[in-house]
């Protein structure tokens, strides 16, 4: 048996070993101990801290990555300051709706009237904005204005009837959710060859409308609206009350060249036809140059349910056709 003290020095000796040992190691920190592995030779090391905080959304005009919502949308960041003629609208008209302000062109054939094509001469621009600056991704007030000619050519392409529709839009965008108060007139008016051809009687069709929307983009490639809107002023049958909503599959980002396909559907009930109304499904292929930037589509259009032309408000349509749109 060894004496007592030599146990002691028997057990300390190693231990003295690996503490002196093991500054060689390891580093000693409060907490935890922790291993410094160096990288191996020849081999580069990195400094993810250094990329993340020089990393761009490359693909997005303006704004900053979310916030773990696994969800690629940026926020609109930076000062808010007064644009005059800012670029970009924050509040986007609806793909499948067939009263917004764009450029577009419908063939159709139509169950009762045979062909028809229809076409939307529009535009829609920003005159003022306070808010972040960015046309893909913005956050603020902005005041737009719109206009378009909707047009109907019946199958010996006469001019048949004409929607004229102008607005000025007041909208507010905050991250991914958007809304809009706007006011828009629109009159009805026949063309001059359908009258001389057929003798139909024209009604004077108006509406000064106040509107109020709201749009949720959930993901960079889904988006769901509902907009409601009220006249107060009304002739020859339309009365107040009118309501749109719909759902939209668009991708967001630039598609290059190959483009992208895209779904969109809208709902628009209207209280002169017993809140019936129509309902229209577009599906096709889409190209965008910039993030949640102008938009060109190529597609199928379907529409069932009351006349899109107010000249003819209360009569049933079912089109089948092709269409070309340009969304601004």
């Amino acid at each position: 048996m060894f004496p007592r003290s030599l146990n002691t020095v028997l057990v300390l000796l190693p231990a003295t070993c690996l503490v002196l040992k093991a500054p060689a190691l390891a580093q000693v920190v409060e907490g935890e101990p922790f291993v410094v592995v160096e990288p191996p030779a020849g081999v580069e090391s990195f400094d993810l801290d250094a990329w993340l905080a020089g990393r761009t959304p490359g693909t997005h005009s303006v704004g900053s990555w979310p916030d773990g919502c696994g969800i690629c949308l940026p926020r609109g960041s930076g000062p808010w300051f007064w644009q005059m003629a800012p670029t970009g609208i924050l509040y986007k008209s609806y793909l499948a709706s067939v009263r917004e302000p764009r450029l577009g062109t419908v063939l159709a054939r139509d169950l009762g009237q045979g062909a028809l094509w229809e076409s939307t001469l529009g535009a829609r621009i920003g005159l003022l904005r306070f808010g972040t600056a960015g046309d893909g991704w913005a956050n603020g007030f902005q005041i737009d204005a719109e206009g378009a000619a909707l047009l109907r050519l019946d199958s010996n392409r006469d001019l048949k009837s004409t929607d004229f529709r102008g607005g000025i839009p007041l909208t507010y965008q905050e991250g991914r959710y958007s809304t809009k108060l706007a006011y828009y007139h629109l009159s009805s008016h026949l063309g001059d060859e359908f009258l001389l051809r057929t003798g139909a009687q024209r009604i004077n069709y108006v509406r000064d409308v106040l509107v109020w929307g709201h749009s949720w983009q959930g993901t960079d490639w889904l988006r769901v609206y509902f907009e409601l809107g009220y006249a107060f002023y009304t002739e020859d049958g339309s009365q107040p009350w009118e309501l749109q909503f719909g759902i939209e599959l668009s991708q967001l980002q630039p598609t290059g060249n190959c483009g992208a396909p895209f779904l969109a559907c809208n709902a628009h009930l209207r209280e002169e036809v017993d809140f019936g109304g129509n309902f229209v499904a577009r599906a096709g292929w889409q190209w965008r140059r910039q993030y949640r930037g102008p938009l060109l589509r190529i597609g199928a259009h379907y529409y069932n349910g009351k006349s899109s032309q107010y000249q003819f408000f209360d009569r049933f349509e079912q089109q089948l056709g092709v269409g070309a749109w340009y969304d601004f």
